[in-house]
Parts: C-alpha cells; sequence; structure tokens
C-alpha cells in the first residue's frame, strides 16, 4: 500500500511539473486596475510600429516568455494570454514593445512584452474594425497562413502595400579619390583621402519610384610647408561640391527594412584656398548611390549607403588644377561611403 501511495504521489508530481512547464511563463505589472472585463472581450492590439491613440491610459505591462518546455505558444495563443490579462484589470488595448521570434536553432516560441491599455470608448468603437483586420493579417503572417482577401479587392480598410514617402537625409563619412591628383610640392597631406557629407530630397510614389535632390562636399587638406616667413607652415584647402537632381528606388522589406538606389546628373565646382587665395572651376558629373535604412521609428531611419561620383573639368581654364591632373586624366572620380539618419513625412 505504501508503495502505491508513494507511486502515485510520483505520478502526480510529474503531471503537475510537465502542465507547468508546459505552460508559457506570464509575468505582469499592474499600476492601475479597474473592473474585470469577460475573459474572451475584444482587445485592441498594436504592433510595434503602429501609433497607439494618445488619449490611451497605460494601466500596466505584462511579459510572457517560453517556460523551458512550453507549447501552445504561437503569436495567436501568445496573443490571446496577454488579451487575458488585459482584461482582468478592466484593459482593452495592448501595445506589443517587443517580440522575439521563434529561431530554427533557439525557442520555439513567440514570446512578448507589452503595456496593457485602456482606450475611450470612442477611440475603442472608431478603431475596432481596422484593427481587427490587423490582427488577422499578423496572425496569418506568422502563422504561414495566406491572408484572406476579396477577389474584387474593395475592402475600403485594406491597406496599400507602401505609402507615399517625403523623405529628408543626411549623412557624413569616408571619401577615396580613385583618379590622379597630387597636391603642391612639399606639401604633407593624402589627396586621395577625403571626409564626405551628404544630404538631399526625395519623394517616393507607393510603387517605390521617386524624383529628389542631392548635395555632396567632398574636403581634404593638406599642409604645405615654409611658404611665409611667420610660420613653418600654411594650411592648403581643397573641397568639392556637388548638386543634382535623382531619380531613386526604394524596396521595402518587412516592416522595417528598406534597400535604395539612386542616379543624376549634377554640376560639380572645385575649390582650392591657401592664405588669401582661392580659386574654384566646375564641371559637370554624374552620380550613383545604393544603400539601405532600417527604421527605428515610423519617421526615422538609420542607414548606410555607397556613392559613387564621376565628374569631367576643363584644366586649361585653370592653371592650379592644371597642375594638380595629368593631361591624360580630366577627371575625379570618388566612392563615398556614409552612414546617417532619414526622416520620413507622409
Amino acid at each position: 500500500m505504501r508503495n502505491f501511495t508513494t507511486s502515485l504521489q510520483l505520478i502526480t508530481a510529474t503531471a503537475m511539473l510537465t502542465a507547468t512547464g508546459c505552460t508559457p511563463a506570464i509575468y505582469t505589472n499592474i499600476q492601475k486596475s479597474y473592473p474585470a472585463r469577460t475573459e474572451e472581450s475584444p482587445v485592441l492590439v498594436y504592433d510595434l510600429a503602429d501609433t497607439v491613440p494618445a488619449p490611451a491610459q497605460t494601466l500596466g505591462s505584462v511579459w510572457i516568455k517560453d517556460s523551458g518546455f512550453s507549447t501552445g505558444c504561437s503569436y495567436e495563443n501568445i496573443i490571446r494570454l496577454a488579451k487575458n490579462e488585459t482584461n482582468k484589470i478592466g484593459g482593452n488595448g495592448l501595445h506589443v514593445v517587443w517580440h522575439k521570434k521563434p529561431a530554427a536553432l533557439g525557442k520555439s516560441c513567440h514570446q512578448i512584452s507589452a503595456d496593457m491599455l485602456l482606450l475611450p470608448d470612442s477611440v475603442y468603437t472608431a478603431s475596432y474594425a481596422r484593427n481587427a483586420k490587423a490582427q488577422q493579417a499578423r496572425i496569418a503572417q506568422y502563422s504561414g497562413t495566406p491572408e484572406i482577401v476579396p477577389a474584387d479587392k474593395t475592402d475600403p480598410e485594406r491597406k496599400k502595400v507602401n505609402p507615399r514617402y517625403n523623405i529628408l537625409h543626411a549623412s557624413a563619412g569616408y571619401s577615396m579619390l580613385t583618379s590622379e591628383f597630387k597636391f603642391p610640392r612639399n606639401c604633407d597631406g593624402d589627396p586621395k583621402h577625403w571626409v564626405s557629407v551628404d544630404a538631399g530630397y526625395q519623394w517616393i510614389s507607393r510603387i517605390g519610384l521617386g524624383v529628389g535632390i542631392r548635395y555632396t562636399g567632398h574636403f581634404t587638406s593638406g599642409k604645405q610647408r615654409y611658404v611665409s616667413m611667420d610660420s613653418d607652415y600654411e594650411k592648403l584647402n581643397i573641397s568639392l561640391h556637388y548638386i543634382a537632381p535623382e531619380i531613386a528606388l526604394y524596396q521595402n522589406v518587412g516592416r522595417r527594412w528598406t534597400f535604395h538606389e539612386s542616379v543624376g546628373i549634377g554640376y560639380m565646382r572645385y575649390f582650392e584656398g591657401m592664405m588669401h587665395n582661392t580659386e574654384s572651376i566646375g564641371g559637370f558629373g554624374v552620380h550613383g548611390t545604393a544603400g539601405f535604412n532600417y527604421r527605428i521609428k515610423p519617421w526615422l531611419g538609420i542607414g548606410a549607403h555607397v556613392l559613387v561620383q564621376h565628374a569631367r573639368f576643363d584644366p586649361e581654364k585653370s592653371r592650379t588644377l592644371r597642375q594638380r591632373m595629368s593631361k591624360d586624366n580630366t577627371t575625379m572620380t570618388h566612392i563615398s561611403f556614409n552612414g546617417g539618419l532619414s526622416f520620413y513625412f507622409f
């Protein structure tokens, strides 16, 4: 009898441990609560990149993670558990602020952290239909099933794939001169290495094609030794300034990544100054870029790009430039590697 009782206790403990281990762990931090809603009451869900309505009140937070051997932790089920916790404290909204997806060599569970919200009735009612469709689309995306779309594609709530963008961008980086170019004699410095700055505006249509304008500046300097009696050297400043219209292409990959390219034809001007003397000469050039952006916020992105610029000058119009360039090569070609920010306006 004792052996039977011991075995029964062992089986019961094992079953309880297994059941506990198979359930995702739920942690909550409650700041304020209201009368509970029924368990399956609809809760609006806002994803990481979504904008939460301003009147929303934060009641607390919920964190759902893999307990080690969790099952039933699909995206749909994890969101359902988070909704249940929200209903318990009288909330009607959920804002996902962190989402870790299953990995091939890691945990097989969706894990989230979310703020539990209370939305005014007017906001809740006005947003319900659109939010429900967005939830269905995300569930379909993470479950691997296609989103159901009306055959005539006339659903008024259906979002367009890409909105129109107005983009302001600015970046800086390293620029390398690949064409032949020389500093004056007795001048210290490396004429091949420059500092690059880049800025512009682009308008991008819904199909990813757009137009814009771009400014690029390249800057370098050297030290001319024993130029005057007052000092051991005089600084030589050299800069290139380029402005051009351009055609741009954007490709969105997921919600946050964007790849982009552009080409254009514009005007470049060369400046060289030492002491009180400055000389400049202009010429036409072309440029091409390729890069990527990662959207930190819907309105802010961080990224990098490669820029190639090629301009042709007439050295015969400038004695100084004639000394810098070879007779057989009257062009200047730069390759720049820049990083910076992009600001999106819809």
